[in-house]
């Protein structure tokens, strides 16, 4: 499950809206060891930034709970946005048109070639797994799925 919470770091003391990630009450054990294996891949994935990879923040534990805290993308999920901004054939209207998800779809490949040049395949690509940041930027998340690749020689 995933909900909002602030963030400030020694460097910044203005608080920052993040995203933290943690699991369910009624989650199983291999749920806790595919979230400390995101974690992991997320922790690997950022030591190089990437405008168009969703940017890990941290992790900690509260309670015994394992959280992990990335950026908030306020836009939601790029599932949801293209089914509520779907096309109407019968009035051909809609609020996206062939630029926006051009930019999106470029987007989503410089993300994944980032990833790919970091010796990182996310296993999971799909719509739902791609977060709209601020002006709906696209950025890939989840990386549940995701294997580093980096010692093999070839995948």
């Amino acid at each position: 499950m995933v909900k909002e919470g602030l963030y400030t770091s020694s460097e910044n003391s203005n608080p920052e809206v993040v995203a933290v990630k943690m699991l369910k009450d009624n989650a199983r054990e291999s749920d806790l060891s595919d979230l400390l294996a995101e974690l992991e891949i997320l922790k690997k994935i950022n030591k190089a930034p990437h405008p168009n990879v969703i940017r890990f923040i941290g992790g900690c534990s509260l309670e015994g709970k394992l959280l992990v805290v990335t950026e908030l993308c306020p836009g939601g999920n790029l599932q949801k946005f293209l089914r509520n901004n779907r096309v109407d054939y019968a009035n051909i209207t809609s609020t996206l048109n062939q630029r926006q998800l051009l930019k999106m779809a470029v987007e989503v490949a410089s993300g994944m070639v980032h990833l790919s040049s970091q010796k990182f395949v996310h296993r999971d690509l799909a719509a739902r797994n791609i977060l709209l940041g601020e002006d709906n930027v696209a950025k890939v998340s989840d990386f549940g799925l995701a294997r580093d690749i980096g010692n093999a020689e070839e995948y």
